[in-house]
């Protein structure tokens, strides 16, 4: 068995640590993510939005209660929270479960001809 090399180690323990960074960075706001929270709503047909600060989520009766998002602030000019999205539910293509049996029963034969052609020493 060869030992790893001291650049590949490098190259997944920099990988690794990219990986590791949250998506938002690890510059903050000042405020500590989970005292920040925004309440969404629909009021009328149109979305609003309110940064709440410990209060509660008021929502009137011509309105209807979205849901609260921690760690989001309101955007007063779009009327939304910055994790909500309204937009629609997108198609995701995926395998069927025989198109799964069948990639695995590909790979294995692949890598049954592959170990079968590697010479022993």
């Amino acid at each position: 068995m060869k030992p790893v090399s001291s650049l590949a180690m490098a190259v997944l323990i920099v990988n690794f640590l990219i990986l590791a960074i949250p998506e938002g960075g690890y510059a903050g706001s000042g405020m500590i993510p989970s005292q920040m929270e925004c309440c969404q709503v629909i009021i009328d047909g149109s979305f609003d939005c309110a940064d709440l600060n410990g209060e509660s989520c008021a929502v009137p009766e011509n309105g209807e209660f979205i849901g609260i998002f921690e760690g989001e602030t309101c955007n007063e000019e779009t009327g939304l929270c910055s994790g909500f999205d309204p937009s629609p539910e997108r198609n995701v293509p995926t395998l069927s479960e025989l198109g799964l049996i069948a990639m695995a029963a590909i790979l294995g034969i692949v890598g049954f001809i592959v170990m079968r052609r590697k010479v022993t020493a």
